[in-house]
């Protein structure tokens, strides 16, 4: 049995290395944090000249308060809102339509519980607002769907309105998310097909249980796509998610999906149809070892030319 200062030296000892790891952890951070602020600073030749450098600092996580700048360099929507400045203003002074209460309503629901939008027709839902409906008279064949209110209010976490109107335009554009939205979700169909496929491949075992319980692709993985996991995984690993998505684009969406089901394989392999469906929220809503499933994502070998082939 220690005595009283046996555990006091003890304590101390712990307290000692708590603090070293922390600053140690401070010390990694920073230099993470300047070697990100280098490659702003000359992202077109660090991007054209070393692209793997810059593929190697995203794949590791973009710094959180670097996130907005960085998403906005790595799609170019900067350009967008400099080229057409004053447009985003312009909409905003359009009449109102039925379709703004619709929007109203969806943004209540919008992340009720996080402090930026949980106020009723404060700054946060006021800003989701004018959003939604900018992109609503902007782009028509689009218009306002919902769902795309999770999307932007993750934007607008990291940068001001107009910025996040412009990025959400490039998502819609250039990242394949225009057809998940129009009239009739043609690209919805599209992806649950070519998903159930990469299961069926990647994992013959699973694919073949759920098609014994009656699992169908759309039951859990609907808004893998049309929310881009921000409604499935706890932040931190959605903004990891964000990172490569902004940097690769929707193979990322599938890789991410493949890595999430290999993990709760086993788990799944022993339950019936609404167990699946329940144990899956679950687990996505643990998710929080966010390195964990970003290497196993990109270590499912998956390219551009395989998909293309599916």
């Amino acid at each position: 049995m220690m005595n009283n200062t046996t555990q006091t030296k003890v304590k101390g000892k712990e307290k000692g290395n708590e603090e070293k790891i922390e600053r140690q952890k401070f010390q990694r951070n920073s230099k993470r944090l300047l070697k990100w602020q280098v490659m702003i600073e000359d992202w077109d030749y660090f991007c054209t000249y070393h692209p793997t450098v810059v593929r190697d600092h995203i794949y590791k996580g973009v710094p959180d308060s670097l996130r907005g700048i960085v998403w906005q360099m790595m799609t170019n929507s900067l350009v967008l809102k400099v080229e057409h400045k004053g447009y985003y203003q312009e909409l905003l002074k359009r009449a109102r339509t039925e379709i703004d209460d619709v929007i109203t309503k969806d943004i209540n629901r919008t992340f009720p519980k996080h402090i930026c939008f949980r106020e009723r027709n404060g700054i946060g839902q006021k800003s989701l607002f004018n959003i939604m409906k900018a992109y609503s008279e902007h782009h028509t064949a689009v218009g306002y769907c919902q769902g795309t209110g999770f999307i932007c209010a993750i934007m607008l976490l990291y940068m001001d309105e107009e910025s996040t109107f412009w990025l959400f335009h490039r998502l819609m554009t250039e990242y394949e998310m225009e057809g998940l939205f129009k009239e009739g979700m043609p690209d919805v169909t599209m992806h649950f097909y070519v998903l159930e496929r990469l299961v069926q491949i990647y994992l013959p075992n699973l694919f073949a249980h759920f098609k014994e319980q009656h699992v169908e692709i759309g039951m859990y993985a609907s808004r893998w796509f049309l929310t881009l996991f921000s409604c499935n995984f706890p932040f931190n690993t959605v903004l990891r998610i964000w990172d490569l998505f902004f940097a690769e684009g929707m193979i990322i969406v599938y890789k991410v999906g493949l890595a999430f089901l290999v993990k709760a394989e086993a788990d799944l392999l022993a339950l019936g149809m609404e167990e699946i469906l329940e144990h899956l929220k679950i687990i996505s809503n643990g998710m929080t070892d966010d390195d964990e499933l970003i290497r196993a994502a990109l270590q499912i070998d998956l390219t551009s030319a395989k998909l293309k082939q599916i």
